[in-house]
């Protein structure tokens, strides 16, 4: 077997757990095979989710995209409750913070939901950007992706 290709009943388990959390607990879903070669989006959303929502966030379903995006980095979808983290973010060279901190913005996304006013809906809202800001190191990361992520990724 490669990386990412377990059987589908090997794709079901405990992503985003917490220390305390059982088995039958809504932690429980789909995991949609978040691992990758180099990287897993399940142990690195429950590193985002322990530390930044205190183990509350109930897991959207993680995967990473089919295509490997090197502009649409991670989004979440509203109306599956899926995060996916595009594969150009699964190589050596990615600092695994980097996909912390895309996590983390996502996982902002689901817990404020989407806003919607004057017949249209906004997702970066000013509360968002005051809690996207509560991450110590986030213009480091917003720096790294606006100057560094464009060399890496073309490299």
């Amino acid at each position: 077997n490669s990386p990412g290709s377990a059987p589908a009943e090997a794709a079901y388990g405990l992503i985003g757990a917490c220390p305390g959390k059982d088995a039958g607990s809504p932690f429980r879903f789909p995991a949609k095979r978040p691992e990758a070669r180099y990287h897993s989006l399940s142990t690195l959303w429950g590193e985002v989710n322990a530390r930044h929502f205190q183990c509350l966030m109930k897991p959207a379903v993680l995967r990473w995209s089919q295509r490997a995006s090197l502009r649409r980095l991670g989004f979440w979808d509203p109306r599956r409750d899926h995060i996916v983290i595009s594969r150009s973010l699964d190589h050596p060279a990615v600092p695994p913070e980097l996909i912390r901190y895309i996590l983390f913005h996502e996982g902002l996304h689901k817990q404020l939901g989407v806003d919607h006013r004057e017949g249209g809906r906004r997702f970066h809202t000013r509360t968002f950007h005051a809690l996207e800001r509560t991450l110590p190191d986030w213009r480091r990361w917003e720096r790294f992706l606006r100057e560094e992520w464009p060399r890496l990724a073309c490299a």
